[in-house]
């Protein structure tokens, strides 16, 4: 997985008050997979954040729904990662998630991954 960089300019920017968006790290290649998200997934997020996370042209609705779904309710959302993240990190970090959300600029590894669901 791709990490964040947490970049010497946003450091010395925290240390100081001041806030610096994060970024993915230029040196990691993203490869452009294809995941799809069920209707359950992203249907059950704000309208306004559905807005901005799938503007028009970067999804295409799957066929056929998905067990469950009745016929009206949305279709699973095929989408490039890559995109789909870059467009997350963004709103994650606009002022009205800041406050629910803790962006920690770190590789994720299993050590990570274990110290975090004890």
């Amino acid at each position: 997985a791709a990490a964040l960089a947490a970049a010497s300019a946003a450091a010395s920017a925290a240390a100081t008050g001041a806030t610096k968006a994060l970024s993915w790290r230029p040196d990691v290649s993203r490869v452009r997979h294809i995941v799809t998200l069920q209707e359950s997934v992203w249907s059950a997020l704000p309208e306004e954040d559905q807005d901005y996370l799938f503007p028009a042209g970067s999804f295409l609705e799957q066929w056929p729904l998905q067990l469950g779904n009745k016929e009206g309710e949305g279709y699973p959302r095929n989408v490039t990662l890559s995109e789909f993240e870059d467009r997350l990190l963004a709103l994650l970090q606009e002022p009205r998630h800041a406050q629910r959300v803790r962006l920690c600029p770190e590789s994720y590894t299993k050590g990570v991954h274990k110290r975090m669901v004890k």
